[in-house]
């Protein structure tokens, strides 16, 4: 095997790591989830890092409200006008 096509199969089996690892936090958060009432709808890959479509939720307007109290006080503070969202 010469240096070119060592450097492409290691290239691969990063590739396979990453997704590996990316599946296996996505099934983690599918099970939290899944405890606590959400539906999921299915899981996408984005540049190795899963993206996990849901049913809306009473949990999401919580996380929401949790997040924007967090960022709130930064928007302020840098000018930035929180929305509300999608409905």
């Amino acid at each position: 095997m010469n240096e070119k096509s060592m450097s492409v199969h290691h290239e691969d089996v990063s590739t396979n790591n990453h997704l590996i690892a990316a599946m296996t936090q996505a099934e983690a958060v599918i099970q939290y989830l899944t405890i606590k009432g959400v539906s999921v709808k299915g899981v996408i890959l984005h540049d190795c890092k899963p993206v996990i479509p849901i049913e809306h939720h009473t949990l999401c307007e919580q996380l929401l409200k949790r997040l924007r109290r967090i960022i709130s006080p930064l928007a302020k503070t840098h000018g930035v006008v929180l929305s509300k969202g999608h409905s």
